[in-house]
């Protein structure tokens, strides 16, 4: 029975994704793609998996993005890559001092929390009272920027901007970034949805039926986007 459930959810995500003509499947295509523009892969990736990723970019459906277009990116690429090589610190940009001392902070504050826990263990003695709890303090949840989606985009953003963005040789990579950027995507339509659902379960109140708290939201949903 569980097999048939998770069968279900596979077929229904390969159908979307993995599926050619499956209605997010150019999408994903698209943000693989968007990976050429990470310098980290830049490094790391043979020139032929680059250029399979600057194919992936024609799946935005730009119309600047010809033939003609995803050529002149190849052809950029080894410059490209060569400036990706090259020695560069991220903690120099403008604004990042400010993320990247949170995250130092955060990480010797589990260290410090951990610290008792582990000593407890270790002499299985009781643990002591513990004292009163210091007021949180708003920090990054990741363990490093690299694995912040937003922190990454702006930085990877920054790198272009400083280390390539103004180097006259480069004609289609800047512009093709620059198109990506356009078309992020954002959670402004979830949280609209959201910001729904909790009107109408603070109206009917949270024992409403599912299919009740369904309709309605469809009903302010249409209303807000088609006026009825």
């Amino acid at each position: 029975m569980g097999l048939a459930g998770v069968q279900v959810r596979y077929d229904y995500y390969t159908g979307k994704y993995n599926t050619l003509g499956g209605e997010l499947y150019a999408l994903k295509r698209d943000y693989q793609g968007a990976g050429v523009f990470n310098p980290k892969k830049l490094r790391e990736l043979p020139v032929a998996s680059l250029e399979s990723l600057i194919d992936l970019l024609a799946n935005f459906g730009f119309p600047e993005v010809t033939e003609e277009f995803l050529a002149g990116m190849k052809a950029e690429l080894p410059e490209v890559v060569r400036n990706a090589k090259q020695p560069f610190d991220y903690s120099e940009m403008e604004g990042v001092a400010e993320y990247d001392a949170a995250l130092v902070l955060a990480s010797r504050n589990r260290t410090a929390a951990a610290a008792p826990a582990v000593a407890a263990a270790a002499s299985a003695a009781p643990a002591p009272a513990p004292a009163a709890a210091a007021a949180p303090v708003r920090m990054p949840t990741f363990n490093a920027w690299e694995d912040g989606p937003m922190e990454a985009a702006l930085r990877i953003w920054e790198w272009w901007w400083v280390r390539v963005w103004k180097v006259s040789v480069f004609k289609y990579c800047p512009l093709a970034l620059r198109l990506v950027a356009l078309v992020q995507t954002s959670s402004a339509r979830i949280k609209r949805f959201f910001s729904q659902l909790n009107i109408i379960l603070e109206t009917t109140g949270y024992k409403a039926s599912e299919k009740t708290v369904e309709a309605r939201l469809f009903m302010l949903v249409n209303e807000a986007q088609y006026g009825h």
